[in-house]
């Protein structure tokens, strides 16, 4: 697996804290653990990202750990997840895409955490929906979601038109 190196990000806001988190978030010690293996950690991603989906925004908030609690205010997170949902527009299809492995983040609590990534396919177009997850003894708990469009290909690759 590789590491996602650190970037710098300086956080300005509560927000801004809460995207350089989901930045550096990876796995850690006991993943062989069933409630914190690999397919866990896609499951309580999946479910958690489906929140957002339904506009349960408060839900979502409340579902995840303690850390994303106490550095994003509910009516901020309830503000940035109408703001995102009206950017993009209806949910068409959601895929898993990678799971990202970064130790001992920058501006965060020591620790082992896992980035969970989805391609997903919205009406305003596709982007990388990042959800962040950190170990804890019944599980993976949601600590991070952002959203990053997709890069159009500028090579003019078409993995279809090379196949064998």
């Amino acid at each position: 697996m590789a590491s996602t190196p650190s970037r710098g990000y300086a956080a300005v806001d509560n927000l801004g804290k809460l995207r350089a988190m989901a930045e550096f978030l990876t796995i850690g010690p006991g993943a062989d653990t069933p409630v914190r293996s690999i397919d866990g950690a896609i499951g309580a991603a999946t479910r958690w990202v489906e929140l957002s989906d339904t506009h349960q925004a408060e839900a979502m908030w409340q579902a995840a750990d303690d850390m994303m609690r106490q550095l994003v205010p509910l009516a901020d997170w309830v503000r940035y997840l109408i703001g995102v949902r009206a950017q993009l527009g209806r949910l068409r299809s959601r895929d898993w895409f990678e799971i990202v492995r970064v130790c001992n983040p920058n501006g965060l609590p020591a620790g082992d955490y896992l980035n969970v990534v989805f391609h997903a396919s919205y009406r305003q177009g596709a982007v990388y929906e990042t959800i962040s997850l950190a170990p804890t003894p019944a599980g993976w708990s949601p600590v991070g979601y952002v959203i990053r469009p997709v890069q159009p290909d500028t090579m003019g690759y078409n993995a279809s038109s090379n196949a064998i």
